[in-house]
């Protein structure tokens, strides 16, 4: 007689070469086929949670696409889009530097400096730019400009001529205490007039410049500090 397995699940005989083997010993056809059935089952209820999930990831997708925003934003909003306003010289008026003739800025890089620091500090807003008064000394006697005094006068009207152009220029000269009036007066004129010269060859509109010959009469009530210091011409904003 054949020998015979019983099955580890139900306990039934099974005859020799008939049964499913399994860690647990020998099962039965009919266990075998509720094996299968509880498999299936689990492999299909994870097939369709996957497919859920997968139908939430892609509802959700959809949602984000179209998704127009709040009120008018713009999707398409840019940073090149976004207006930065920065102060346009162009359009400011130039003012006067709060300065007394002395203190008036007589050398070449101090004059920039001055300029680039105050447009630093401008904004889009702002319609106005304090243009410092600058000086030029002469010699004794004497109306000519020197190179450095000329380089300056440039740089002054070259900062000038990019402003709106509707501020007039003063151009004031004065002499020191020697000689006669008529001498010192014509001669703070000249130096006035050599100025001037410059500046609108430099493309200042000659009916914005305002210029006055002090002679000697100011000697003394500028608080500059000797002859020197007032052989000069100060070039500003009115």
């Amino acid at each position: 007689m054949a020998e015979s397995n019983k099955c580890s699940k139900c306990g039934k005989v099974i005859p020799q070469g008939e049964g499913l083997s399994t860690k647990k010993g020998i099962i039965c056809s009919e266990c075998a086929k509720k094996k299968n059935v509880k498999t299936w089952g689990t492999i299909g209820a994870c097939l369709v949670a996957i497919a859920a999930i997968a139908c939430f990831i892609v509802f959700n997708s959809n949602k984000v696409d179209s998704f127009e925003g709040v009120g008018n934003i713009n999707d398409n909003i840019s940073a090149e889009n976004v207006e930065v306003r920065s102060f346009d010289i162009s359009k400011a008026m130039a003012i006067s530097s709060p300065t007394s003739v002395g203190d008036a800025i007589d050398d070449i890089v101090l004059f920039k400096t001055k300029v680039q620091n105050t447009v630093n500090e401008l904004s889009g807003d702002d319609n106005q730019i304090i243009l410092p008064s600058i000086n030029v000394l002469f010699g004794l006697n004497s109306y000519e400009l020197s190179e450095s005094a000329t380089a300056l006068i440039n740089e002054f009207a070259k900062v000038y001529c990019q402003t709106n152009k509707e501020s007039m220029i003063t151009v004031d000269g004065y002499t020191c205490d020697l000689g006669s009036d008529r001498i010192n007066n014509e001669l703070s004129l000249n130096r006035a007039n050599a100025v001037k010269q410059v500046l609108v060859s430099s493309g200042v509109p000659d009916q914005k410049i305002s210029i006055k010959g002090y002679g000697k009469t100011l000697y003394g009530q500028l608080g500059l500090n000797g002859r020197e210091a007032n052989r000069r011409v100060n070039i500003g904003i009115k």
